[in-house]
């Protein structure tokens, strides 16, 4: 079988010649707003969307690093070619989605899944190696607020790896290069977590339903499922007209529960009876 594994050769563009002081790139914070950005970019009309900075980041690396959805939806869907910009590598080798992943910020990765990034990407690690995102999420080292490392060591550290794993495997990522001992620890405990949601889910539908738009109400949820960041997110909507009268209203309460959550280490405890 032939691996789904692509690689990132594609990097933005460092001989612009435009300093740092002109660039929109430069200028975003997790505060800055659309109109901010377009209103730096007005100013600049020779800035392109691939250019790097000091720094050594796109727009949508740096907005993905900072987890900052509203800018990443906009720069994505609203620019003419910008889709390119989720294939493009930063100075160090990082598409948008391995940013995202290096700053923790899921709800960005789930976006940038959402609007088109290839999961089974691979990047160049610090060894100048391609890596793929999942065998990256398990085993990378940084970790968003680094005062977080006093706060459980290890252990924390893995629940928010475990968490990001999960969103990567429920959309088709792979595991290459092979990861480390921990890297190992990280997957496996994501596959679990994975296998006990689905379980727990199938458990609380009513089994007598002979529904047949059931599954895809169990798919949906599962597909769209992210540990939520510290910010709320919409939960996926389910299509009306492919829920009939045999689905138990269990099930409906476990969707809207199930959304709720906002923890990283996904509490199953709220599904049993």
């Amino acid at each position: 079988m032939v691996s789904p594994v692509t690689l990132c050769t594609l990097r933005g563009d460092y001989t612009h010649g435009i300093p740092d002081s002109r660039l929109p790139s430069q200028k975003i914070t997790a505060y800055t707003t659309v109109k901010e950005f377009d209103a730096e970019w007005a100013k600049n009309p020779a800035y392109k969307l691939n250019y790097l900075g000091s720094e050594g980041s796109t727009a949508l690396n740096k907005a993905a690093t900072l987890g900052h959805l509203l800018l990443i939806e906009h720069i994505v869907r609203n620019r003419i070619g910008a889709k390119i910009l989720l294939s493009v590598g930063s100075a160090y080798g990082w598409n948008p989605l391995f940013s995202a992943i290096a700053g923790n910020q899921r709800s960005a990765a789930k976006m940038l899944i959402d609007l088109g990034a290839d999961v089974n990407m691979a990047c160049l690690n610090g060894s100048n190696d391609y890596i793929t995102p999942l065998s990256f999420a398990a085993q990378q080292e940084q970790v968003h607020n680094l005062s977080e490392f006093g706060q459980g060591g290890w252990g924390f550290q893995k629940a928010k790896k475990v968490a990001m794993a999960k969103l990567l495997i429920i959309h088709g990522a792979i595991a290459e290069p092979a990861v480390s001992r921990q890297g190992r620890q990280v997957l496996e405990q994501a596959k679990k977590e994975i296998t006990e949601m689905q379980t727990s889910l199938n458990r609380e539908v009513d089994s007598s339903t002979e529904c047949v738009s059931l599954p895809y109400a169990l798919v949906t949820i599962i597909t769209s499922y992210v540990p939520l960041d510290e910010t709320p997110e919409t939960t996926p909507e389910l299509d009306v007209s492919e829920w009939c009268t045999g689905v138990s209203p269990v099930f409906v309460g476990l969707h809207d529960s199930f959304f709720a959550r906002r923890h990283a280490n996904f509490d199953y405890s709220i599904f049993q009876r």
